[in-house]
Order: structure tokens, then sequence, then C-alpha cells
């Protein structure tokens, strides 16, 4: 019983922090989601833009390391029925604040073949509103290890981290739906997902 109170006492100082950052900065439904181009794991350009010069929709999802196992779940549960998805003639993107070198355990873990970015830099995470910085009012240990955990995977000590998010947006560029939620054990589904589409 004592852990189960922990552990909700955790949600409830992490959700107020990310509830703050999602009502201040988050991109609504019906909101022009911003243009991006950036590198993939695969050195290939990937372009916002381009990507509905010939698809219906992409799916744009921010994951926060690879050292979180819920982000593992949600990519590999992706990357399972990525098919329907592209069924729909529709692209999924993937977003993550790690280095390079850190995301390959991502991509050997998930055996995604779907693009993945590493925004080292947050360009794409701040664009979207879905990046928060880990407030000092965080749980004390839980604040302390997933600093540590942030700081190795992403190379600096900023404590920068997305809300685990995810966007459709559509042919015009809208943004067709969202699912952001500041309990990060909550991660949209690939149901959810082909019913947006």
């Amino acid at each position: 019983m004592k852990y189960i109170h922990t552990l909700g006492a955790v949600f409830v100082l992490v959700g107020l922090s990310l509830t703050s950052m999602a009502q201040n900065n988050g991109l609504e439904v019906g909101d022009t989601a911003p243009t991006f181009s950036a590198i993939d794991q695969f050195d290939s350009i990937v372009s916002s833009q381009t990507i509905l010069d010939s698809a219906d929709n992409y799916v744009l999802i921010f994951y926060r390391g690879s050292w979180c196992k819920y982000c593992r779940k949600h990519v590999s549960a992706l990357s399972d029925s990525l098919s329907l998805i592209l069924a729909q003639n529709t692209s999924v993107i993937v977003v993550t604040p790690e280095t390079s070198e850190s995301r390959e355990r991502m991509e050997s873990t998930s055996g995604a073949t779907f693009s993945i970015i590493s925004d080292t830099t947050y360009r794409i995470m701040d664009a979207f509103g879905v990046s928060f910085k880990i407030s000092k009012e965080t749980v004390p240990k839980y604040r302390e290890n997933t600093t540590r955990l942030t700081q190795k995977s992403n190379g600096n000590a900023e404590g920068i981290l997305p809300i685990p998010a995810t966007f459709i947006v559509g042919k015009n560029g809208l943004v067709k739906w969202k699912h952001v939620d500041m309990n990060y054990t909550n991660r949209s589904t690939v149901k959810q997902i082909l019913q947006e589409l």
C-alpha cells in the first residue's frame, strides 16, 4: 500500500507540472501544425510538408527516451502494427530528445522501420508545445533518477523532456487529433490512431 501511495503522489506532482505546460503551449485540434525538416536514423531528410504532398496524413509521436519502459512498449506496439497505419496512406514519424547514439537502443528493441528523429535542440518539441523541464516541485527521488537518465541519453543536464504525445496531421496541415497525457504511463493506442485516420 505504501508503494501505491508513493507512486500516486509521483503522478500527481509530475502531473501538475505537465498540465500547466500542456495548457499553456499545447497545440489543439484544428490548429495549423508547424512544418519541420530533420534527419532520421537512416540519414534521410524527413520533411513534414513533403510527406503531406504524397500522404493523406502523418502521425507524429513524441517519446521521452529509450530508458523509459513505457516508451519502448509504445514504440514497439506502433512498429508491430505499422502496416495497418501505412494502409491508410499515412506516414509515421517519431521524435525523441535523445542523441542518435542513445536512440539506437530504441531502434534495436522496437524493430522500428519508420523515421525516428533526434530532436536534441527541442525545436520540434517546442513547436508542438510538448516540451517541459522537470521542476523542482517534482518528487525528489523521481526527479533525481529521471534527470540522471535524461542527462545520460540526451547529452546535457537541462532536464527537458517531451510530454508523451501523439498528433495526427491531415493533408491540409491541420491537427486532426491529439493524445497528450500528463500521466506518462498513458499512451495512444494503434486502435485509437486508426479510428481517427
